[in-house]
């Protein structure tokens, strides 16, 4: 989801509207937006950033993340409801109990990134 949040930014605004130091905010938002919708315990700006290195630190704040998240919400309009095979497949092993049988598991992943490629 991440990577989707990531894409559809740099898409609506151009790749070559971003420079070096939006893109470290890019990713790290991404990061969090992601982690948000996704996971049960939410995230914190703080936390995420004690995983950047120090040239990545150099180039975010947290201020700078609030900021670009906020303008990631009114870009998207809201709209989070990504749907690509990979999170289609994954929630509807989940709701069939099959998530657990890794057989299943491998074969749909193996379908879907086939599906991407292709």
């Amino acid at each position: 989801m991440a990577a989707s949040i990531f894409d559809r930014y740099i898409h609506h605004v151009g790749y070559w509207n971003v420079d070096k130091k939006k893109l470290v905010c890019l990713y790290t938002v991404s990061l969090i937006m992601a982690a948000k919708l996704e996971e049960s315990v939410e995230p914190s700006f703080s936390k995420i950033m004690k995983l950047l290195n120090d040239r990545e630190l150099w180039l975010v704040n947290e201020m700078d993340l609030h900021l670009l998240e906020q303008e990631v919400i009114i870009i998207f309009g809201c709209d989070f409801n990504f749907m690509n095979p990979i999170n289609f497949v994954d929630r509807y092993l989940r709701i069939l109990n099959y998530n657990k049988v890794e057989q299943i598991v491998n074969m749909c992943y193996e379908m879907c990134k086939f599906s991407l490629n292709h």
